[in-house]
């Protein structure tokens, strides 16, 4: 059974410091990355595990906000080797805060549509019910015009007989 503390992959405090300034020069000398993964993990063959523990620790999120500022240029301008296309998919993993409204966009979609279709459930259950009682009450009235269809009936066989 193992024991002490949790197995750690993040280097330590100093070196993450280190590395965030490295990645960023790296990324400034070499304008035909795209993705910060061609640093990590090209240039450095740093895990994508160890790689998704570096960016939440505080002292490498400035260097790595930063990496992705530089490259997010690269996807905003018109002559660069960016495909628009590629541009438009990255543009939610480099500009944060587009992804945070986008989202939000679609949370209120998703509300709005719940509520249409809450509305929606409402009127029909309405509708069904009025349409149920307008049955029962077709029902009684076809009752009442049979029974006096059968009494007419019965009074007019009663009438023949009599004659």
């Amino acid at each position: 059974m193992p024991a002490g503390a949790p197995r750690t992959v993040c280097p330590p405090p100093d070196e993450m410091i280190e590395l965030g300034k490295q990645m960023v020069q790296w990324i400034k000398d070499n304008p035909q990355c795209l993705h910060v993964s061609a640093w990590y993990s090209c240039e450095m063959f740093i895990t994508r595990n160890t790689w998704d523990q570096m960016i939440e620790k505080k002292e490498f999120q400035p260097y790595y906000e930063m990496a992705l500022s530089i490259i997010a240029q690269k996807y905003l301008d018109k002559d660069s080797n960016v495909r628009e296309g590629v541009s438009q998919r990255w543009q939610r993993s480099y500009f944060r805060d587009l992804k945070k409204i986008e989202d939000q966009d679609k949370q209120d979609d998703i509300m709005r549509q719940k509520e249409l279709a809450s509305s929606v459930e409402e009127d029909v259950l309405k509708n069904t019910q009025a349409m149920n009682d307008q049955l029962a009450e077709a029902r009684i009235l076809l009752e009442k015009a049979q029974q006096v269809a059968k009494e007419a009936s019965e009074n007019h066989s009663e009438k023949s007989e009599q004659a």
